[in-house]
C-alpha cells in the first residue's frame, strides 16, 4: 500500500512528476493516486503545476478537439518546507 510519505519521497527523488506516472511507479490505482496528491497540496508539501503542451492555443480550449489532452498536471515539492 502507497503511503504519503511514499509519494513525497518519490516527488522529491525525481524532481516533478504527473498522477500518471506515479500511478505507475508506486503500483497503485490512479483515483487513489489523485485523492493522495490532493491530499499533500493541501498539507501544502508539494505543489500542483499546470504546462501547457506545444502546439496549443489555448483561446481554442473549449473546441479543441485534444482538450484536456494539452494540459498537464505536475506536481513537485512545495518552495516551503512545513
Amino acid at each position: 500500500m502507497t503511503d504519503l510519505f511514499k509519494i513525497r519521497n518519490a516527488i522529491e527523488l525525481n524532481g516533478m512528476m504527473d498522477a500518471d506516472q506515479l500511478s505507475r511507479l508506486l503500483h497503485t490505482p490512479l483515483p487513489f493516486m489523485e485523492a493522495m496528491l490532493s491530499q499533500l497540496t493541501i498539507m501544502g508539501k508539494i505543489e500542483a503545476v499546470e504546462e501547457e503542451q506545444a502546439g496549443c492555443n489555448s483561446r481554442y480550449c473549449k473546441s479543441c478537439s485534444h482538450n484536456p489532452g494539452c494540459h498537464k498536471r505536475y506536481y513537485k515539492m512545495s518552495g516551503v518546507l512545513k
